[in-house]
């Protein structure tokens, strides 16, 4: 198990895959975006995440992007690589294959096969026991379609107590996080842009982003303000931000926040089927909003 020390009480960005014009991984546009992350004081990144399009990346696609950023960036960054899917065995496969190039994995909940909590729980023991890594859970059942009840948490977070340091919290239900906070040590990290602040106030300590991969800055300002109780500077960061939030799921992600990448360095917004750039009208909205709010990029 990795010696690096990894503390989640910050902002996490996602970090989405570029691609060329031909469908190819940009490693050097994604170089160029986290070397900016590394400038704004962002100290973790998450890859093959949601925000990443890992569902459309192949195994090759996933090693090679992996090994890249982590022989560039872990002497600057902790790494967090996302894995999921169907198929326990095959994610116990792919996290082997991919161990040598993380700090720690982000491991979601099985999708479309609506295991049981026991299912859930196997699932999770199988993998996290074969895996000499750290791990953060992923509870995010509008993508999986079944939530990791709070005492499923608990029950792995008991088991592994060194291995399982924290969990994103994707559900959107607060009252959710309210009881795992009351029945679990477990670290929660909001997955949720738009519920950042609602739970950091009942006991979150960190944020996995999507709107710091543009708002690194003030992403990390609504954290720290909200950390040193100056709770007024955290709410009016956060309303701040509240516009590009909105704009970044406009349409399914990754799309909004590559076009506003493009914006930002004129990468390409390609995204892979089955998804689509934005349409017209979306794009014209988030144009005006980059450009009410960053003038100088005109």
């Amino acid at each position: 198990m990795s010696d690096k020390e990894l503390n989640l009480s910050t902002i996490i960005t996602v970090i989405p895959t570029i691609f060329t014009f031909n469908n190819r991984i940009n490693i050097q546009s994604m170089f160029h975006h986290i070397d900016h992350q590394c400038d704004k004081k962002i100290n973790t990144i998450i890859i093959l995440g949601t925000t990443s399009e890992s569902s459309t990346l192949s195994i090759a696609e996933k090693i090679y992007i992996s090994k890249s950023i982590w022989n560039k960036f872990n002497d600057r960054l902790r790494i967090i690589i996302g894995v999921g899917g169907t198929d326990t065995m095959s994610i116990l496969n792919e996290t082997n294959k991919l161990q040598n190039y993380c700090d720690a994995f982000l491991i979601s909940s099985p999708y479309y096969n609506k295991p049981t909590q026991e299912g859930l729980f196997q699932h999770f023991n199988y993998i996290i026991s074969r895996i000499p890594k750290r791990f953060i859970l992923y509870n995010i059942p509008s993508r999986t379609s079944v939530n990791i009840d709070p005492e499923t948490i608990a029950r792995i977070n008991d088991k592994f107590k060194n291995k399982v340091i924290g969990i994103k919290e994707s559900s959107g239900n607060i009252s959710q996080v309210i009881k795992l906070k009351k029945i679990s040590t477990i670290t929660i990290l909001s997955g949720d842009d738009e519920l950042s602040l609602p739970l950091l106030s009942i006991g979150a300590v960190g944020v996995i982003s999507v709107v710091s991969n543009i708002l690194p800055k003030e992403m990390l300002n609504l954290l720290e303000s909200f950390k040193k109780g100056d709770i007024k500077t955290s709410v009016d960061n956060f309303y701040e931000i509240v516009p590009f939030i909105k704009a970044c799921f406009i349409e399914t992600n990754p799309a909004p926040i590559k076009y506003f990448l493009k914006l930002k360095y004129g990468f390409n917004d390609k995204v892979r089927l089955p998804l689509v750039k934005l349409n017209k009208k979306n794009q014209s909205s988030l144009k005006k909003l980059y450009y009410l709010n960053f003038p100088d990029s005109i």
